[in-house]
């Protein structure tokens, strides 16, 4: 503290108000194969509507990773998720080219050619037909059209250069489809698809172009329209229509404000995304988005200071595409500006000489990637930088399930959920195996032996789920579903429901509470199970840390465990003692951090002490620990601990303990025994 040397008054403020933090326990996170969406990115999804619109519908190929999510966001509302990919594209006007996300598409530049294989427009996401799947309605990149323009229409007789016009004995011609190129007068064109057709305006008229033939003095070009009369552009006659001019407000050519205040001309660019194929609204042809004020300029602003710079509007705000290469000078008429330079005085942007219409393609999904999977839960590695307490496993098994453990074991704040493998319950075909065959086969995963020695039918010696850890929860097998998006019943893994089911019991219960049981275990959405454990079974599960997950008749389908994998015997064999102490230690943890830097006194000890102490009496009010001790003091701080820039605080802690194991006596006596008598004398031993 500075000392005054003369009189005044120094007004100090000092908080002393620092508490331990709620943390948060139901932060889960996932990564796994999907047609659609960002790669490489998290994407926090709230329900199953958010999981269609990020990611789209669930397919034949990547259901059990689709279905993991969803049947997750059934129970909880928050959920982190990765897409993988392995081989996947981007549709493109001119090919498939993989762009991953914003952060890939802002690495690469609209004047290298390289990044984009030729490329105007490509979709917004890699996909394109699911793989081994052509009945699930595919929704991807490969059915999309985009045109664009910054010329409404193209009016006869009054030829500038650049525009395209006529006049008597000329052979200049007119575009009329995007991969037609140009249709000189003279020359007889068979029937022009509608779909893609520029538009004849002739008196208020508007005729969709369906054929061109020749006339004899060359200056015309019949436009028929089926039930009117044929008519002619001439000379001076009609014009040539945008065919989505009416799905725009600004007509163009034309001018942004900002560009008329800077002297420019001619810079609005107009883009329409249309569904060509109707895989996303069912309808074909149906426009999905139109952006109808943009700027070719780099540097230009709307009236409100935000980018109206075309490729930063379409990147940030359509759902859809972004804008690729730039197009060569040649599809530009005369002026001295191409798009994509800086709006500054006396620019005129030149005109599209035709209306452009692109038809995206290879666009693909790729394989399920299951080399590639923890690549994507890397992303959730770091605990500093992530906060996910779940992790669901999906249908993740052997060495990468392996990893997720190890992953969990390294950060000691997050539990992943496991499954064991789907030919351990089901063969090839989905027909459930008998119920000892499945018994050993899942004891078989988990212990990392030949199933076949355990009743089973798979050797699991070298894909297993061979480890020891209390981050690590382990489920019996799979349940049949319908999917209502595909009108069909699948099989998909269990622990995205027993995820669910833990998050769901923070919510209703605590934290520290089993997930297990009637009261909190009860699994939705739940067909049948795959391998329902009988009684026999679920014993030979349990003592190997595996959870039954059960359907009882009249009482629902009920996970009926809460063993972590840790093989020792001890508290943190259960999951609600290890969730307990993710809890105080990431919230303890949390509020230790300020202790840094300060004075190792007895000031600082007992002020810690004083902040821990309230906490762990509100968490033992609320039924999570049954008795505590905080020791931070002299005893644990001593001379060397002080001399070494340290501090030491003991935390003991008794957990609250689950049942697992309900006896019941029933003593029978004779009349008029008195029970106090018998049961002082052990008569219930």
């Amino acid at each position: 503290m500075a000392f005054q040397v003369s009189p005044g008054v120094e007004v100090k403020e000092i908080d002393l108000t620092n508490i331990v933090p709620a943390v948060s326990t139901t932060n889960a996170g996932f990564a796994g194969f999907f047609e659609w969406g960002p790669v490489d990115q998290k994407v926090t999804v709230t329900s199953i509507d958010d999981l269609r619109e990020a990611f789209n519908g669930p397919t034949t190929a990547n259901a059990n990773f689709w279905f993991t999510a969803a049947n997750y966001l059934s129970y909880a509302s928050n959920l982190k998720i990765v897409r993988v990919i392995d081989g996947a594209l981007n549709a493109g006007n001119s090919g498939g080219v993989l762009i991953k996300n914003v952060a890939d598409y802002n690495t690469k530049t609209a004047t290298t050619d390289s990044d984009w294989q030729g490329n105007h427009v490509v979709a917004k996401f890699p996909g394109g037909d699911a793989v081994s799947n052509t009945t699930d309605g595919i929704i991807s990149g490969n059915s999309l059209l985009v045109s664009f323009s910054n010329r409404s229409s193209f009016t006869a007789g009054s030829r500038t250069a650049g525009d395209f016009s006529l006049s008597a004995g000329q052979t200049q011609g007119i575009s009329l489809k995007h991969d037609l190129d140009f249709l000189p007068v003279g020359t007889t064109a068979g029937s022009v698809n509608g779909l893609y057709a520029d538009r004849f305006v002739l008196g208020g008229q508007k005729y969709a172009i369906t054929g061109v033939s020749a006339e004899t003095f060359g200056s015309e070009i019949n436009i028929a329209e089926p039930g009117l009369l044929t008519q002619s552009i001439g000379p001076t006659v009609g014009s040539i229509e945008w065919k989505y001019a009416t799905n725009v407000d600004v007509k163009t050519p034309a001018t942004s404000s900002n560009g008329t205040q800077l002297g420019v001309t001619n810079d609005i660019v107009q883009y329409v995304i249309v569904d060509q194929d109707g895989d996303w609204t069912g309808t074909p042809g149906a426009v999905l988005e139109v952006f109808d004020n943009m700027s070719v300029g780099i540097n230009a602003k709307d009236d409100n200071g935000r980018s109206q710079y075309f490729r930063n509007i379409l990147r940030d705000s359509s759902e859809y595409i972004y804008a690729g290469f730039q197009l060569p000078a040649g599809f530009f008429g005369k002026g001295n500006g191409l798009p994509d330079r800086n709006l500054s005085s006396g620019v005129t942007f030149g005109l599209l000489k035709e209306n452009q219409y692109m038809s995206l393609k290879g666009g693909t999904s790729g394989s399920e990637p299951s080399d590639f999977i923890t690549d994507g839960y890397d992303s959730f590695a770091d605990a500093e930088t992530d906060d996910t307490s779940l992790l669901l496993g999906g249908p993740s098994t052997g060495t990468t399930a392996k990893n997720l453990v190890t992953q969990c074991d390294n950060r000691k704040d997050c539990i992943v959920f496991l499954s064991p493998p789907k030919d351990a319950v089901l063969t090839s075909t989905d027909v459930v195996k008998k119920n000892y065959v499945q018994a050993g086969n899942v004891v078989g995963y988990r212990t990392g032996v030949n199933a076949v020695e355990l009743g089973g039918d798979v050797n699991y010696a070298s894909t297993n789920l061979n480890v020891s850890s209390s981050f690590a929860f382990l489920d019996s097998g799979w349940k049949y579903i319908f999917d209502r998006f595909n009108d069909v019943f699948r099989y998909v893994p269990l622990n995205g429901d027993v995820a669910g089911i833990a998050a769901r019991s923070d919510v209703t219960s605590e934290t520290w509470f089993s997930p297990a049981g009637f009261n909190r275990g009860q699994l939705n959405n739940v067909v049948s199970l795959a391998f329902n454990p009988n009684k026999a079974s679920r014993d030979e599960l349990y003592k190997n840390g595996i959870n039954p997950v059960v359907s009882f008749p009249g009482q629902g389908t009920v996970l009926f465990g809460d063993k972590t994998l840790l093989a020792k015997p001890s508290a943190f064999d259960r999951i609600n003692v290890r969730r307990l102490f993710i809890v105080l230690e990431k919230a303890i943890a949390t509020a230790a951090k300020f202790q840094l830097f300060e004075l190792n006194d007895r000031f600082t000890r007992a002020q810690f002490k004083n902040l821990i102490e309230p906490f762990l009496l509100d968490v033992q009010a609320r039924r999570g620990i049954t008795d505590f001790k905080v020791v931070c003091d002299e005893t644990n701080n001593t001379p060397a601990v002080i001399d070494r820039n340290a501090f030491v605080a003991d935390i003991f802690v008794q957990p609250t303990r689950s049942i697992n194991f309900i006896t019941l006596n029933f003593i029978a006596t004779r009349t008029g025994v008195d029970f106090n008598e018998i049961q002082s004398l052990g008569g219930s031993n």
